[in-house]
Order: structure tokens, then C-alpha cells, then sequence
């Protein structure tokens, strides 16, 4: 049992050690607004990045004639 936790502790130690420490940007899917009853699609879905550095959102790409993602 206390080998076991030992390697537990051991593991948890070495996977917060090598954790990332940087955030270039977080990548963000952006749902959109369809209207039902209408049957028109109001925002379309788009893929967007966040940098957290400069607080900046970059649209990327917008998906066509998708409903949501």
C-alpha cells in the first residue's frame, strides 16, 4: 500500500512538472443562431481563437449552412 502511494504522489508531481505554462491561444467553436420557425440560420457557426496573452478573439473560419456545431 505504501508503494502504491508513493507512485501515486510520484505521478502526480511529474504531470504538474511538465504541465504546459504557456497559452498561446484557445481555439473556440462558436454554435450560431439558427431560428426554427423561420428556418434561417440568423449567425452562422464559425471557429474562432482566443489569444489570452493580448485578449484578442480572431475568427477564423465561418461553416455554411450548418445549423449549429
Amino acid at each position: 500500500m505504501r508503494n502504491f502511494f508513493y507512485t501515486f504522489i510520484a505521478t502526480i508531481f511529474a504531470t504538474s512538472l511538465f504541465a504546459q505554462t504557456y497559452v498561446e491561444r484557445v481555439f473556440i467553436l462558436n454554435e450560431g443562431y439558427y431560428d426554427y420557425f423561420s428556418g434561417d440560420i440568423l449567425t452562422p457557426v464559425s471557429l474562432g481563437a482566443y489569444d489570452p496573452e493580448t485578449e484578442i478573439y480572431t475568427v477564423l473560419d465561418e461553416i455554411e449552412n450548418a445549423r449549429f456545431a
